[in-house]
């Protein structure tokens, strides 16, 4: 038994932030996993995608194409650029050693790993 009866006062108190921190920790968690989306993203890109593309501001080595290509946050920024037009870019492209000027590779990619790609680009977006 507890040595001092619950007043009604902070009762009530408690259960108004229990309802709080559920509603913050749901909103949190979905920031979180849009956190997580974009996170793996990046990592997917910096594997696959940065032997030709500047992905990051920071990245370590440099594209080893000769031929200019357009980095990351030149793809965020452009206004046509949106999750459909990435998805269906990403799904589409084709590239052989014949074909020039060079186009870009379709790479396989799973759906959870082009969707992660698409969700790192936008978040480079930059807003204004």
């Amino acid at each position: 038994m507890s040595r001092h009866p619950a007043r009604p006062g902070i009762a009530a108190a408690l259960a108004l932030l229990t309802a709080i921190a559920s509603v913050c920790g749901f909103a949190y968690a979905a920031g979180d996993r849009q956190g997580a989306s974009v996170a793996r993203g990046r990592e997917i890109a910096m594997a696959v995608c940065s032997a030709c593309h500047v992905v990051a501001g920071r990245q370590d080595i440099a594209p080893i194409l000769q031929e200019p290509t357009p980095s990351f946050q030149d793809v965020a920024d452009n206004p046509k650029t949106s999750t459909g037009s990435l998805r269906q870019f990403l799904r589409t492209t084709h590239w052989d050693w014949k074909t020039l000027p060079m186009k870009m590779p379709r790479r396989d990619l799973t759906s959870g790993q082009t969707e992660e790609v698409i969700s790192y680009i936008l978040s480079l977006r930059r807003r204004g």
